[in-house]
């Protein structure tokens, strides 16, 4: 992944808050995730589809942390996410 890599949410994909919690399904894998807290801010903000560096850039907005361990964490969970059906990582060039 580099900052240009561009996020988008599966098609396939459906996601429902229940409680305090989102559940998301692929209906491809028939995989499920139930996301809390910063899971949830996350995959909120990757609607629409959004490069890394944005979605790294609005997380250190909304949470203190170091920058460094904010990007390790964000790129492990979007490879769980990937990993799970969930996401699709595509890595796009900068504009000229």
């Amino acid at each position: 992944m580099d900052d240009h890599t561009l996020i988008t949410r599966r098609a396939d994909v459906m996601a429902t808050d229940i409680d305090d919690a989102t559940v998301i399904l692929s209906l491809q894998s028939n995989c499920y995730v139930s996301l809390e807290a910063i899971g949830q801010r996350i995959w909120a903000l990757l609607e629409p589809p959004i490069s890394l560096d944005s979605l790294v850039e609005r997380l250190q907005e909304a949470f203190e942390g170091d920058p460094g361990a904010i990007r390790r964490d964000v790129e492990h969970f979007l490879g769980e996410l990937e990993a799970d059906g969930l996401v699709t990582l595509q890595s796009t060039e900068p504009s000229a």
